[in-house]
């Protein structure tokens, strides 16, 4: 009879002939509008060996009837992880730290879950992930990979383990591309081992060195590296590379970490909720109430669009975030709504980030702030800037545009958030607004979204996200523009 093999973190099924099973591929897929056709987002197939490769969230005795076949674990104990020793100099700060830690390092009352292959912690912003993390390496002392989604991202991370710990410089194996990976083959060869305790790696180079070397070598990888542990910062992202990497990898423990375990995409919710199914999770649930630290302020406008601008900004796949911005630079009341909402926060101490939709805008506003605010350290960040950010996001008064914020990045002392960007979705909300983390037991820092009430598809998306930020937030406030 034939079988499918329970791995780590993927189940695979040999001898699987592409369309065998159409409810199991199905379920795995999202419809493609433009393609007219269902495409998977959810699992892999190998033509060339007859194998597919799916989520080990799912429900595996659901995945066996289905197949009619039976279930066989993964006994493969050829390869044992590198012993790592880290000592933490910090102890936790408080007990949500405590049970965040017990729960990935499975002990006290999550001794159920030590030999769990997959676990998700997901945590407010604050709460101390990366700590929590750091200190569950120290407890399993094995060798580990932390996967991140920007190399800064990384960096941030670098400077934690040497804030917590007394880890050595040298133990610590910065990948920033497919050439570090080559040299860690060779190095391998030449001694038949690696000296270093942690890595650090980003979706885009696993992603480009496994495309042009294919996938299997990434198991290979993180079998010279000595790993058994890896973990995925801000695991709502990059879930195709997520996926992949899960497939074609056998880590004997993955950590997957995020404030908002969820996609934007209702389309990929889905998939990704299936995926993840079955894995055991700590998280908001678990955690004493938190203080809320947001005030949410909607400003109002009015460009007064013509019939033909708003024509002109809808699509199929909704409204033209870039081409709005090409528009709305140049009416005036959006400098100006801008402006009156710095100078209303003046007397606030902490940064002031703006958030645009492009880099025209972002230049545009940058030059606009260098002649307006002499006073204040002005500073931007796009893909084109050529500056070097963490000295950028030490400016007093920041404009970006949200790719180049990005996800996970810390800003210290960033007080206010001006968000001009439309958009609907509730994950963006969180992860946008979650960057504002708590300045101190009292004080609320305040998300700011601009609403051009003009566009009908403007005030659909902001209606979407409205009530969910009204929750989350301490107090919420709607003013008007001021002409």
């Amino acid at each position: 009879m034939e079988k499918i093999i329970v791995k780590n973190t993927c189940i695979e099924i040999p001898n699987y002939v592409f369309g065998d099973c159409p409810k199991l591929e199905k379920s795995l897929s999202i419809w493609d509008d433009g393609k007219h056709r269902y495409v998977a987002i959810g699992y892999d197939y190998n033509e060339s060996t007859d194998t597919l490769y799916i989520p080990r969230g799912l429900d595996i005795k659901y995945v066996a009837n289905l197949l009619n076949r039976v279930i066989e674990y993964d006994r493969d104990n050829r390869f044992r992880p590198n012993i790592a020793n880290i000592s933490l100099l910090t102890k936790p700060r408080d007990m949500d730290q405590v049970k965040g830690i017990r729960f990935l390092s499975g002990e006290c009352e999550y001794e159920y879950s030590k030999n769990f292959s997959q676990k998700v912690l997901t945590l407010p912003p604050g709460i101390g992930k990366t700590y929590i993390t750091i200190a569950s390496l120290s407890i399993l002392r094995e060798r580990a990979v932390i996967i991140t989604h920007l190399d800064r991202i990384g960096s941030q991370w670098i400077e934690s383990m040497k804030n917590f710990t007394k880890i050595d410089e040298n133990d610590i194996y910065d990948i920033k591309g497919s050439k570090d990976i080559d040299k860690l083959f060779k190095k391998y060869e030449e001694n038949n081992s690696l000296p270093y305790k942690l890595y650090f790696i980003n979706h885009g180079t696993i992603h480009s060195y496994c495309s042009k070397n294919g996938w299997d070598k990434i198991d290979e990888l993180f079998r010279i590296m000595g790993v058994g542990i890896k973990v995925y910062d801000e695991a709502h992202l990059n879930f195709s590379n997520i996926l992949l990497t899960d497939f074609h990898s056998n880590v004997k423990r993955t950590f997957y970490l995020t404030a908002t375990f969820r996609r934007s995409d209702p389309k990929q919710q889905k998939v990704f909720d299936l995926a993840f199914k079955n894995v055991i999770k700590f998280g908001i649930e678990k955690i004493s109430e938190q203080r809320k630290h947001l005030n949410y302020l909607v400003y109002k406008f009015n460009t007064h669009p013509s019939i033909g601008d708003e024509l002109s900004l809808k699509s199929k796949r909704g409204f033209k975030v870039l081409a709005y911005f090409s528009y709305v630079i140049k009416k005036n009341n959006f400098y100006f709504g801008i402006q009156y909402l710095i100078n209303s926060f003046d007397k606030l101490e902490g940064k002031i980030l703006v958030l645009v939709g492009t880099i025209e805008a972002c230049e545009f506003l940058y030059d606009k702030f260098c002649k307006e605010y002499n006073d204040k350290k002005v500073t931007k960040v796009h893909s084109k800037a050529k500056v070097d950010r963490d000295e950028a996001f030490n400016g007093d008064l920041i404009v970006s545009t949200p790719q180049s914020f990005g996800t996970g990045v810390d800003i210290s002392d960033l007080r206010i958030c001006i968000n001009t960007v439309p958009y609907s979705s509730t994950v963006t909300a969180e992860q946008v607004s979650g960057r504002l983390r708590p300045i101190n037991d009292v004080d609320n820092s305040v998300y700011v979204e601009m609403v051009d009430v003009g566009f009908d598809q403007v005030n659909k998306m902001y209606k979407k996200r409205k009530k969910y930020l009204i929750d989350k937030c301490d107090k919420s406030f709607i003013i008007k523009e001021r002409l």
